[in-house]
């Protein structure tokens, strides 16, 4: 584990993260708390807010294990992308 720390940690520019589907959300959080990642890549996002996505639908099997308690009162998801700025390099729409 150390050496591929080590590995990891001399080349930083080369992490790329992504996140896919119902994971855009704790990639989205990962990369904002930790900048170790140069770039961040969201693949077809379920949700795009929770206020607007998750809220006034909250029997959504798939984001019951995401929520953050109280986190609304502080930050939704677009605050988040906002913070990642030129590190985000996409978001592939969601295609129903």
């Amino acid at each position: 584990m150390q050496i591929i720390d080590k590995e990891i940690k001399s080349n930083l520019s080369s992490i790329h993260l992504v996140g896919i589907e119902k994971m855009t959300p704790l990639v989205l959080h990962a990369a904002v708390l930790d900048d170790g990642a140069n770039t961040v890549e969201l693949r077809r996002p379920v949700v795009s807010s929770w206020v607007n996505d998750v809220v006034p639908k909250p029997l959504r099997k798939e984001m019951e294990g995401m929520v953050v308690p109280s986190a609304l009162t502080v930050y939704d998801l677009p605050d988040l992308v906002n913070l990642l700025g030129h590190r985000l390099t996409s978001i592939l729409p969601h295609i129903n």
